[in-house]
């Protein structure tokens, strides 16, 4: 999107990259488990910013929002639609996924 790397903009990336392996601790990868739940969350960010970028696409070249917005939601939909039998198989504790209205 023509914007310019700068130092900051690199050392912000490098802060966040250090933040994460603090907080995940992901050494040693014996535990397959924390392997996927590693490779989930780094597939969600991907998408998250793949969402961000499309939003600031659509607003600089004045799209209009009604389609940003179907866009949103088809966008949505097709990730839930690809995500949720790999995090059905992955994920042990069926209450973690399962929709109900009770609590």
């Amino acid at each position: 999107m023509n914007e310019k790397i700068t130092k900051y903009k690199v050392f912000a990336v490098i802060i966040v990259l250090l933040g994460i392996i603090f907080l995940v601790n992901p050494f040693p990868l014996s535990n397959v488990e924390n392997l996927y739940g590693i490779i989930v969350g780094l597939l969600d960010g991907i998408s998250l910013s793949a969402w961000v970028i499309f939003g600031r696409v659509a607003g600089k070249k004045k799209i209009h929002p009604i389609t940003t917005k179907f866009s949103y939601i088809l966008f949505m939909m097709i990730f839930l639609a690809i995500s949720y039998p790999i995090v059905n198989f992955l994920v042990k504790e069926t209450s973690i996924i399962s929709f109900s209205v009770n609590q």
